[in-house]
């Protein structure tokens, strides 16, 4: 099993709204595969990075298909700002959204292991993220234990 950071913008995905309502209706939604797409395989786990101002971690959930070409979700239309970045078919996963968090980017990136860590420490673009194994424990303490819900 391997563990991945989706990230999401806000000026192209409403990412903490699409998670919210995921997880309160157990439907699962999709996420593009825009890297590792022979690695990230059904069962992996999944976090949720959210990019722009309020940048940080913002939910977790698990990964129920291998990737596959597929359109989006019934309902995730809802919260497409961007249409053309996830109209059509994709190479996308579905994921079973399983909790939501709230942790900036500004709490984290200074942090050790997550000071070291591109996508946190320097904010990063891209989808797709391989989770190091020294920063997982951490990552999942804090999603799991303790931070907020969404704002």
């Amino acid at each position: 099993m391997n563990s991945w950071l989706f990230q999401g913008n806000p000026k192209n995905y409403q990412v903490r709204a699409a998670l919210h309502h995921f997880k309160s209706t157990s439907q699962t939604t999709t996420w593009l595969v825009n890297a590792h797409s022979k690695e990230i395989l059904e069962g992996d786990e999944v976090y949720f990075w959210e990019a722009g101002p309020m940048a940080g971690l913002v939910g977790w959930g698990t990964v129920v298909t291998d990737p596959l070409m597929v359109g989006l979700e019934r309902g995730e239309e809802l919260f497409v700002v961007t249409k053309a970045k996830f109209d059509g078919l994709r190479l996308r996963v579905r994921i079973r959204v399983e909790g939501e968090c709230y942790c900036p980017r500004s709490e984290l990136k200074g942090q050790p292991p997550f000071s070291n860590w591109y996508p946190v420490a320097r904010g990063q673009e891209g989808t797709n993220f391989r989770i190091p194994a020294d920063v997982l424990p951490e990552l999942q303490r804090i999603a799991r234990e303790g931070h907020s819900p969404l704002p």
